[in-house]
């Protein structure tokens, strides 16, 4: 018995089995039902077939039909069914981070490390990103899809590093990228990956590989839905009505301001932890390999303004009122005047000399590819909700993908690192991660789910 516990214990990938437990244990003492949009869906969907039900739904409101099937029938299912699914779905997106982006698989032992800081990693991340609409409705509706798009990725990378695929794994990647491209940002992430994959292997390996052309076929299918449904049209004049009248008259040079702004809103209007480690990792790469002291001062201003106005936003605001409350900026009267984007310079320059320091790393290293495609992904995710009129009542949630690239990126960093390097690496994420899990547990208590 014994030995089979400690068998458990030293597995690759025990974190996240860990944390599954943890989070089934605690979602008991969660009301999974009662807050926002999840109400909603089990009131309307109650006397419904889900073909009414969805019908209804594509015509008047959404393309995503597919994520709400599972939606409305896990919220029948009842709650420890959803229970079951909330934990399983956390606890997988870190198996899905650490199987895709882990590019070392030989060393088993560090990889299990890296898993842990995958895990910590993930525990920094605010409640609202994962609960803002609803504990069903946000997890069914970002964390799903983007668990499983991420699933579909590590195919392609193992179609492209030639690694062994089971057979049984192709149903699996099917169903995921299936699932995946039924939400907007993910479906625009695979369509263009599995696009540039289909280029590769044409170009460097001279041959058509077929099951990659079936995710492209997939996923631009799902674009044309996407484009193509009279709910998403719909509920586009209906939210500028509710949300946003204004944007009824912007233009499409307005519509990139926003979306600007929403990138900037997303790394330092609110406690990102994530963009804050990250920058904090990419200024030590710098510290450490670079002695020219401008390349030091560019790799610090990304960690000073993303903490200055966040972390410690009760001195700063106060000594800076102009360049505090960057929220409120945008929500109180947002009209998206150019006199705004002034505003926002100083965020811009940080988020530039972040990308110019994460360049430096790994220099003319493939790696720098993979990094800036990972971070432009995720930018480009949040900066496309500049073409919504819900880009920021959508809130933090809509910032999932851009919060789980700076997660990938810091793990591909950091993977080079030696075991001492990454242990005491943990030791400021246990901190981070305790810290941020307190504060979530108050958050959920104050607003009545805990």
């Amino acid at each position: 018995m014994k030995e089979k516990i400690k068998k458990i214990y030293n597995w690759e990938y025990f974190p996240f089995l860990l944390v599954f437990v943890i989070l089934l244990f605690g979602s008991f003492f969660i009301d999974i039902f009662g807050y926002a949009d999840d109400s909603w869906f089990i009131e309307w969907s109650e006397n419904r077939s889900s073909i009414d039900f969805l019908t209804w739904r594509y015509g008047d409101w959404t393309s995503r039909v597919i994520i709400e099937f599972f939606l409305i029938n896990l919220l029948k299912m009842g709650k420890i069914i959803c229970s079951i699914f909330v934990s399983l779905m956390f606890s997988l997106l870190g198996v899905a981070i650490s199987k895709t982006f882990i590019l070392n698989k030989n060393d088993i032992e560090k990889n299990r490390i890296i898993n842990w800081i995958i895990l910590f990693l993930l525990l920094t991340i605010s409640y609202d990103v994962l609960i803002g609409a609803g504990v069903m409705a946000t997890i069914v509706n970002y964390l799903f899809p983007i668990t499983l798009g991420i699933f579909a990725l590590l195919f392609i990378r193992k179609s492209i590093l030639k690694e062994k695929i089971r057979k049984y794994e192709y149903p699996l990647y099917l169903f995921s990228v299936i699932v995946a491209t039924n939400m907007e940002q993910m479906c625009a992430i695979l369509f263009v990956v599995s696009f540039l994959a289909l280029i590769y292997f044409i170009v460097k390996e001279k041959k058509l590989n077929i099951f990659i052309l079936i995710l492209f076929i997939i996923s631009t299918v799902g674009l044309v839905n996407i484009l193509v449904c009279p709910g998403n049209d719909l509920r586009y004049e209906s939210e500028i009505k509710t949300w946003y009248p204004d944007y009824a008259n912007f233009g499409i040079i307005e519509k990139i301001k926003c979306g600007i702004y929403a990138v900037m809103v997303s790394c330092f209007g609110s406690v990102n932890l994530p963009y804050i480690i990250f920058s904090i990792i990419i200024m030590i790469q710098i510290l450490k390999n670079y002695k020219n002291i401008i390349l030091k001062i560019i790799s610090i201003i990304p960690v000073i303004l993303g903490t200055a106005f966040t972390l410690f936003a009760p001195i700063t605001s106060t000594i800076f009122p102009n360049m505090y409350g960057i929220n409120n900026v945008i929500m109180t009267g947002f009209n998206a005047q150019t006199t705004r984007l002034l505003f926002f310079i100083p965020y811009i320059f940080a988020l530039l000399c972040l990308v110019i320091s994460t360049l430096l790393v790994y220099r003319k290293n493939w790696k720098t590819i993979l990094l800036l495609l990972i971070l432009g992904a995720g930018f480009t995710s949040k900066f496309i909700m500049g073409f919504n009129p819900t880009v920021f009542i959508s809130g933090v949630r809509a910032s999932f993908i851009m919060i789980c690239t700076f997660i990938i990126s810091t793990i591909i960093v950091i993977e080079k690192e030696d075991k001492k390097y990454l242990e005491q690496f943990i030791n400021f994420l246990i901190i981070c991660a305790m810290l941020k899990s307190a504060d979530n547990i108050s958050a959920l208590h104050t607003i009545g789910i805990l």
